[in-house]
């Protein structure tokens, strides 16, 4: 007998210059005047923080990344499974609402196939600042946004399975780095000061 397998190793990244990528978005969104309430008064320099999605993408703009076939064909395979959930759930059938939607199912598969591209690149990407950044959760974070949790039987389920312990403790990194990066003026007075 011959057998065939089929793995997806782990894609090479490659993360360009993020910091510089960052301020760039940030630059452009703080530049934009807001208007004023009074129509003759001059418009507004508010001061202005990004989104976690404007970092990520700021983020993936400069990163490449090869991911396998194989990766975003069972990333596309979840998104249609939830879609049709949720298509079952207001009662209709998936061809009703390809319909709907003047799309036909190779049409979404290959727009949910570049969404999933997008989004593990975004997430390799944010794994590699994390590294570069030092950023680290911590148990005592686990424990508390566990102990955060409003149904006992989620947090008890959640306390005794280490991988979910490992997610949330991937989402506390991931959000400290996005919170480290979002305020590109913090990082400049730590470069002035040194």
């Amino acid at each position: 007998y011959t057998f065939s397998v089929t793995v997806a190793t782990r894609p090479q990244i490659t993360v360009g210059d993020y910091k510089k990528a960052i301020k760039d978005v940030y630059g452009k969104k703080n530049a934009e005047p807001k208007p004023s309430d009074d129509a003759k008064a001059e418009p507004v320099h508010e001061h202005i923080h990004l989104t976690p999605n404007e970092i990520i993408e700021a983020v993936t703009s400069v990163t490449t990344a090869e991911i396998s076939d194989l990766l975003i064909e069972e990333e596309v395979n979840k998104m249609l499974s939830r879609l049709v959930n949720q298509v079952q759930a207001i009662k209709l059938d998936m061809d009703a609402y390809l319909k709907s939607q003047n799309k036909t199912s190779e049409s979404l598969k290959a727009e949910y196939a570049q969404i999933a591209q997008k989004n593990i690149t975004g997430e390799l990407a944010m794994l590699e600042v994390i590294k570069q950044e030092g950023v680290e959760a911590t148990d005592a974070e686990v424990e508390q946004t566990l102990n955060a949790m409003g149904d006992a039987k989620l947090k008890e389920q959640y306390s005794k399975d280490e991988y979910q312990k490992a997610y949330i403790k991937a989402i506390i990194a991931k959000n400290k780095a996005i919170w480290k990066l979002s305020s590109p003026e913090a990082d400049d007075k730590k470069e002035k000061d040194d």
